[in-house]
């Protein structure tokens, strides 16, 4: 379930004037109903910062900032949502202020750069083995930053090292490989879904070729099919079509001076801050319009309006 379900956010304008630091930015943005969260992830990611967010960090808020610098921002911003926030080891935490003095500012910080699983995962498997421990998932950087007390992260290192190698599995070969069955004609075929929800996608696929046999395997993630090479070259068209990620677009954010566009994306219950040119889970931004934005992925391309 996404983390911020039925709120929507507009971000207007946002203006990124380069004078010296990068807390020395000026600052124009305007907010309405945004998540707290998502604004102090934003304000983070452009001044650089690793970015923590206590899960009791909730509520939203709208106003109008001008000329401010992004630590005059966030200063602002913790005195108007009563939220408190601390900069450690280049990672801007965020939660009560209680919190923030009990136990972050004695807080200890690792960061682990992942080898062979993605942070999301790694993420979810601290959160089963030390759920004491708070974690922060950098998909475009493939690192994990912890935090927590000395023990705590010691044990949840060894776990994910342990984790972190690589894996046995199935191997898939140019448009889904081939599976030897079949009569007059027909072959067996299977593809992997990388992105998009299994049973959807199937359900497309048995509309467009009602007299086949498709079927979704929950387990391996794969559409497994009964057909004509030609009708399966249809399917596999069909198929990356639909095997796209769930972006949902929040915000659409212009620079001055014809800087790089930057969209806040949300994926997978988790915001980031997208530059143009810039990758989220494998799929890079190469086109930013006044409500649209283009993803593309090797020869694979689709479009996200403003909302989706």
């Amino acid at each position: 379930m996404k983390k911020y379900m039925a709120i929507v956010l507009s971000l207007l304008l946002l203006v990124v004037v380069l004078s010296g630091a990068v807390n020395a930015q000026a600052l124009d943005m305007e907010f309405k109903q945004a998540p707290i969260a998502d604004v102090f992830q934003i304000l983070g990611e452009i001044a650089g910062y690793n970015v923590l967010i206590d899960p009791s960090v909730q509520g939203t808020v709208s106003f109008y900032l001008k000329d401010l610098t992004v630590k005059e921002a966030l200063d602002l911003i913790s005195k108007t949502t009563g939220y408190d926030y601390e900069v450690v080891n280049n990672t801007l935490v965020v939660a009560s202020s209680q919190k923030i003095q009990s136990d972050i500012s004695n807080a200890e910080f690792i960061f682990l750069q992942l080898r062979h699983v993605s942070p999301d995962a790694a993420m979810q498997l601290v959160s089963v083995v030390a759920p004491n421990v708070r974690a922060y998932c950098d998909s475009a950087n493939n690192l994990l930053v912890l935090y927590g007390t000395k023990s705590q992260l010691e044990y949840a290192k060894s776990v994910i090292e342990e984790y972190d190698v690589i894996s046995s599995g199935l191997l898939f070969g140019p448009a889904g490989g081939f599976m030897p069955g079949g009569a007059a004609g027909l072959q067996a075929y299977r593809m992997p879904i990388n992105y998009g929800n299994g049973e959807g996608i199937l359900r497309n696929i048995q509309r467009a070729f009602p007299a086949r046999n498709f079927e979704w395997d929950k387990d391996l993630q794969m559409i497994t099919g009964i057909t004509t090479p030609e009708e399966w070259k249809q399917v596999v068209e069909l198929i990356e079509q639909l095997d796209v990620p769930n972006f949902v677009i929040k915000g659409i954010i212009g620079n001055a001076g014809g800087e790089k566009a930057m969209v806040l994306v949300d994926y997978e219950g988790s915001t980031s801050l997208v530059e143009e040119g810039s990758s989220i889970a494998g799929w890079t931004l190469i086109e930013v319009a006044a409500k649209e934005v283009v993803f593309s992925n090797g020869q694979r391309s689709f479009k996200v309006t403003m909302g989706r």
